[in-house]
Parts: C-alpha cells; sequence; structure tokens
C-alpha cells in the first residue's frame, strides 16, 4: 500500500527565496530507498490564495515514509531552513 504525503508552507516574507530548500530536499530524498515519486517546489502563483511552497511525496510504504521523515539530513533541513522562514504548515498524508 503506498503512502503519499503532502504538505504546504506559507513563509513570513513572501519574497523568500526557497529553491535552496527545493534543491536540498531532493538531494537529501535521493538516497531513501522506496521513494516512488516526489516532487517539490515554489507555487508558480497561478491561483489566487495558492501556499508559498508544496512537497508531494509518494514512498512504497509508511515505513519507507518514516525513513525519509527521519533522515538527519531532512530534519536539518526543516530546523536550519524550514522553520526560521515559516508562518504556517499544513499536510496531509494518504494511503492506497
Amino acid at each position: 500500500m503506498s503512502f503519499t504525503h503532502i504538505v504546504m508552507f506559507k513563509w513570513k516574507d513572501e519574497s523568500f527565496d526557497a529553491r535552496p530548500v527545493a534543491e536540498a530536499l531532493q538531494a537529501a530524498v535521493a538516497g531513501v530507498d522506496g521513494v516512488q515519486s516526489y516532487v517539490c517546489g515554489p507555487d508558480v502563483n497561478f491561483s489566487p490564495g495558492s501556499v508559498d511552497f508544496a512537497v508531494v511525496g509518494t514512498f512504497d510504504d509508511r515505513d519507507s515514509f518514516v525513513a525519509y521523515r527521519d533522515l538527519p539530513e531532512h530534519q536539518r533541513i526543516i530546523k536550519e531552513m524550514i522553520n526560521p522562514n515559516l508562518e504556517s504548515r499544513t499536510v496531509a498524508q494518504l494511503e492506497s
């Protein structure tokens, strides 16, 4: 049963350049087994009211997601790059 993790962020400062966050997350997830697909990045501002940044990762199962979630590099990115700039965060997780 696959496990999809969706997380959306609003930044404190609209001018925050989140491209380095996306690059760091992509590099971190590259070494994780059980990743079916992973996309993340700044919103393209096509629709009014959208969030600033999103991550959608689909994993083989919950255990694969937990391996990604608990990865020291992932935790470093959250602590050093995301949390200091974060206004709000919304998460959804799906199994199929």
